[in-house]
């Protein structure tokens, strides 16, 4: 199993219990959500990483205004996508 793929596991492994303790719409979600997305940005899964990076963004959206440093970082994660 290569780095990228434990990683994944791992962090898939965080997102299940953090869903269980503190439900899906929350800042520690948003983090795992983008973490999981520039692995998936790594393994050249550019659709799969849109899909949590917006789903970050939203979360972020609900929590904080729209000048956040978090909701910039989505937003450069979600460039680089496109640049790749």
């Amino acid at each position: 199993m290569d780095e990228k793929t434990e990683a994944l596991e791992l962090y898939n492994k965080l997102k299940k219990y953090c869903i269980n303790t503190f439900g899906e719409e929350n800042s520690k979600m948003a983090s795992i959500n983008n973490k999981i997305a520039i692995i998936y940005i790594k393994q050249g899964k550019g659709n799969e990483a849109l899909e949590l990076f917006n789903k970050s963004l939203k979360i972020y959206h609900n929590i904080f205004d729209e000048k956040h440093q978090k909701i910039a970082l989505i937003y450069r994660n979600i460039g680089s996508v496109y640049v790749r």
